[in-house]
């Protein structure tokens, strides 16, 4: 019993020693900087957007470059003016929405910078029969260290091409630089591509709408201050706003969430004190501490033997496609999930219909509805949607989840 507390205060010494030592050093420690993306106009942190207003200033004029907080039936009239839209978080309403669709279709561009568009702005100006898909201008996943950025225009192309990287301190991590889905270019759709990130993803695109234009751009990353230290870069995102006609500019910034989180020039010096100024760090700091104290108190009781307790085996095949599907799905590795979703299919109708095929199109639609009881109609959309997400490395949330509606219908209404 004594040895066992003669141990128990060895240790927190040594832990109260570390702790100690690490906030001495830790507070002469170089200044570190914040690498979260706050695209926010008054963060100088790598991924906000100071040099992107200084870049603005003087291409435009400080006198002509507006932050906007107001309703879109604030914007100027003048035919002059273009908007460029940025955030963390876009969210017009239906309305607003709207009114900005009209304010362009009277002969205004708008600059929409965000990884997703909303779904209310892309209902004022998409029509969904437009290539026969139900689709929004949701960005599809691109996922690399590096990309390479190329304008469509030949004017606008440079000798040098414009190499994007995500970097946090002095490493380069795989990053979600986005793109559209290609089927959003169909030979009838009035969307129109004018950039793309290693040649085959499009990124930046446009619509014409009314007398005026609206701009894309899903890679709000190559237009933080970071990207911005390198002349290339600068050559492209300069490229990018010589599409704007406006020589006034408004940047909007009261249409998203999170518009005070990034309002404050101080920039915590240490990791402590980084840890202290925010909310939910210093909640898990002294949680952890809290945990660590009670670990040690409950130390200090005497010990006794825990009985374990034996469980009765589970049948767990059900618990287990279940787990699996969620290991995958949390991992964004949707790809993944269908490939699997197929595989326990083709099992599924190889013991129940004895129908052996490698793949599902091998199987004909006719002799497994007359087996399964399912329509034909029903089975053909369920092999169309895996023909058609089959090929892709990266499918979105709605891809997977579209397919695994009709999946879950021949599930439900199989003999």
């Amino acid at each position: 019993m004594k040895g066992s507390n003669r141990n128990i205060w060895i240790f927190v010494a040594l832990l109260s020693g570390a702790l100690l030592l690490f906030f001495i050093l830790m507070s002469n420690s170089k200044k570190h900087f914040d690498w979260h993306e706050s695209f926010e106009f008054q963060s100088t942190q790598p991924y906000g957007y100071s040099f992107l207003r200084e870049f603005l200033n003087t291409r435009y004029g400080k006198d002509s470059v507006e932050l906007f907080y107001d309703s879109y039936d604030d914007l100027p009239d003048q035919a002059n003016v273009s908007l460029v839209i940025t955030g963390s978080s876009y969210q017009p309403d239906s309305i607003e929405s709207k009114i900005l669709a009209d304010w362009v279709a009277d002969g205004h561009d708008v600059l929409i910078i965000q990884k997703t568009i909303p779904y209310s702005m892309s209902a004022a100006i998409w029509d969904t029969n437009i290539c026969n898909l139900d689709k929004y201008f949701n960005a599809g996943y691109y996922y690399n260290e590096k990309v390479s950025a190329t304008h469509f225009h030949r004017e606008l192309q440079s000798k040098h091409k414009a190499v994007f990287e995500y970097r946090v301190v002095d490493s380069l991590y795989n990053y979600d630089f986005g793109c559209f889905d290609s089927s959003l270019f169909c030979p009838t759709s009035p969307l129109i591509p004018l950039a793309s990130i290693d040649i085959a993803y499009i990124n930046f695109a446009t619509l014409k709408h009314g007398k005026g234009n609206y701009y894309f751009h899903i890679s709000p990353i190559m237009f933080s201050n970071y990207e911005l230290t390198n002349i290339e870069r600068f050559n492209y995102i300069e490229g990018v706003f010589s599409y704007l006609q406006g020589n006034r500019i408004f940047v909007d910034q009261g249409h998203y969430y999170g518009t005070d989180q990034f309002h404050s020039d101080y920039v915590p010096s240490t990791p402590f004190s980084f840890i202290l100024s925010h909310r939910a760090l210093r909640f898990a700091l002294y949680t952890l501490l809290a945990m660590t104290l009670i670990y040690i108190l409950t130390g200090l009781r005497r010990k006794q033997r825990i009985i374990p307790v034996i469980e009765p085996p589970l049948n767990s095949s059900l618990q287990f496609l279940q787990a699996t599907g969620r290991i995958y799905f949390l991992q964004r590795d949707h790809a993944g999930l269908l490939r699997l979703q197929i595989k326990f299919l083709l099992q599924f109708i190889r013991n129940r219909y004895h129908i052996h095929a490698k793949n599902l199109n091998e199987i004909k639609v006719g002799e497994l509805s007359e087996r399964s009881g399912v329509s034909k109609s029903d089975l053909e959309e369920l092999f169309l949607d895996y023909q058609r997400l089959h090929l892709y490395v990266e499918l979105s949330d709605k891809d997977i989840i579209g397919f695994y509606k009709h999946l879950n219908h021949f599930y439900k209404n199989c003999n």
